[in-house]
């Protein structure tokens, strides 16, 4: 059976914690610390290189001993989904890619 993403969270480009979902006993606060602290050093990085921020940093990969996290910025805030070492990419991409869609949907009517 494919394995499919054991966490995700929603939280600032600080770290703090907005919103998460676990399926095991892992703690969300240091995931989301980790991920934010590193998303923010290659950004900077993008930045400097390519001085553009709309053509920067889309997501981030981290391949761990753990699973693999995946994390990318939804307006300001950052999405990061883990998922253990048989996850495939696509699919975490998909995910990712699928819950970004549904957060900047404008609401209402309009």
């Amino acid at each position: 059976m494919p394995s499919t993403a054991a966490m995700c969270r929603l939280m600032t480009s600080e770290g703090s914690l907005l919103a998460y979902a676990t399926d095991n006993g892992r703690s969300p606060k240091t995931y989301a610390a980790i991920a934010a602290s590193i998303w923010g050093t290659y950004k900077q990085h993008s930045l400097l290189l390519q001085g553009d921020p709309v053509s920067g940093l889309r997501f981030l990969i981290l391949n761990c001993d753990e699973g693999i996290v995946l994390v990318t910025a939804i307006s300001s805030m950052l999405l990061c989904l883990v998922g253990d070492q048989t996850v495939e990419l696509g699919i975490l991409r998909a995910k990712v890619n699928n819950r970004k869609r549904g957060h900047e949907k404008p609401r209402g009517g309009r």
